[in-house]
């Protein structure tokens, strides 16, 4: 597999460990927050949404046109779910530019660190929405929880 296919495939390994995450969510789970200044969950997807496009927009001269999220507007998941997978086509597009060329302008280090940065990056905000949910008395069932590693399945 080309280093590119094997980037692709593992940011949309991330995108649906994401959309796994959002789909077992409630309307009511959308609230909570792990503190009380802190981003609620909602805003926390709306944060990942908006950061893919901020990354995307300073690496590509054209980059796709994704609509930014508000972070005061009240998204549902299935809207939240939505604007994820248009960020995240963004983010494949910039994927294609960086491997092609293996460089990154604008960033001092190689595609593949672009890559798991972006990639941690969601990773640290999907730990901070299953704490949110566990302090709210609200935890995820365990199969749930489980199941966001399960990457071969993904």
């Amino acid at each position: 597999m080309k280093k590119r296919d094997q980037f692709k495939e593992s940011w949309q390994v991330n995108h649906r460990v994401n959309l796994r995450l959002l789909d077992a969510l409630t309307d009511t789970g959308l609230t909570v927050s792990y503190a009380p200044r802190a981003r609620n969950v909602r805003r926390i997807f709306v944060h990942m949404h908006n950061a893919r496009l901020n990354r995307v927009g300073a690496i590509l001269k054209n980059p796709p046109e994704v609509v930014r999220l508000k972070s005061r507007e009240s998204y549902d998941t299935a809207a939240l779910a939505t604007a994820l997978d248009a960020s995240s086509i963004a983010v494949m597009a910039l994927i294609d530019k960086v491997a092609k060329k293996d460089v990154v302008p604008e960033f001092q280090r190689s595609p593949a660190t672009l890559l798991a940065m972006m990639i941690a990056h969601e990773a640290h905000h999907r730990g901070q929405i299953i704490l949110a949910l566990r302090i709210s008395g609200m935890p995820l069932p365990r199969s749930i929880t489980e199941a966001l590693w399960d990457w071969d399945e993904i």
